[in-house]
């Protein structure tokens, strides 16, 4: 395995991967998307984002790759804005942009900063953890300026977002 640091900001992502070949490539290719969302999360009135890593963020240059790369717990994502620069907006906010790789991860294990997917008017919703409440999560989008209206519950969690695979316009 070869592991690949990169300084950013304050912040320090690291990733593993099989083999020097694709890390170089990776470093070159997706790093810096990364950087972006995480240098965007720190930024003074850019969201109510907690200021931690994201995970890996990809850009891809289908949405069949992305779907394949996503891997069998893919979700869809739309670009609504919410999740801005993280996830990119679109001018129909019902087109797929990106898709989720998620993991299913017990409730009690989520930390704070991390993305989840979790159910909300019959859909579902990928938006960061900011903040506990008791027993539930507050959330809220990247690029919102206000947290969420409903908390993320036991009974409302599906998932946590372990990578995401953002599909270039």
């Amino acid at each position: 395995m070869v592991a690949v640091s990169e300084l950013i900001g304050r912040s320090i992502v690291r990733a593993a991967f099989p083999s020097p070949f694709v890390a170089v490539k990776i470093n070159l290719r997706i790093l810096a998307g990364v950087g972006l969302a995480l240098a965007a999360a720190n930024l003074p009135g850019g969201g109510l984002a907690a200021k931690t890593a994201l995970p890996p963020r990809f850009e891809v240059a289908s949405e069949r790759e992305a779907r394949l790369l996503a891997g069998p717990q893919a979700v869809a994502v739309v670009g609504t804005g919410s999740m801005r620069p993280y996830i990119p907006a679109s001018a129909d906010p019902r087109k797929i942009v990106a898709f989720a790789a998620t993991e299913p991860t017990p409730y009690d294990e989520l930390k704070k900063g991390e993305l989840v997917l979790y159910r909300w008017k019959g859909g579902l919703v990928v938006h960061q953890i900011v903040a506990r409440q008791g027993e539930n999560w507050i959330s809220s989008g990247l690029g919102n300026a206000h947290y969420d209206a409903v908390h993320v519950t036991r009974q409302t969690y599906e998932r946590r977002v372990v990578r995401v695979y953002v599909i270039r316009p």
